[in-house]
């Protein structure tokens, strides 16, 4: 079940893949926990099945973005010649 739950969080549904991942951990003794948690996984795909993975593409807007002008010459080693 876990494999299975890698390949669709690996097909671009990346909102389960941490919860996947730290389950992957139990991969070889897992317990009824684990498996009650992975069913829970799978219930989410199953509520989400018209669901599709977005990705924005577009760059984002820095243009908000002040960005400081520090004066690097002086630091805390003393004065630097350039």
């Amino acid at each position: 079940m876990i494999g299975a739950a890698q390949w669709v969080a690996s097909l671009g549904h990346l909102e389960v893949a941490t919860a996947i991942m730290t389950l992957t951990r139990f991969d070889s003794a897992p317990l009824q926990g684990h498996l009650d948690h992975i069913k829970s996984v799978f219930g989410y795909f199953e509520k989400m099945r018209q669901a599709k993975p977005q990705l924005r593409v577009n760059w984002p807007d820095f243009s908000t973005i002040l960005i400081p002008n520090h004066d690097w010459t002086r630091t805390i080693y003393g004065t630097m010649e350039m």
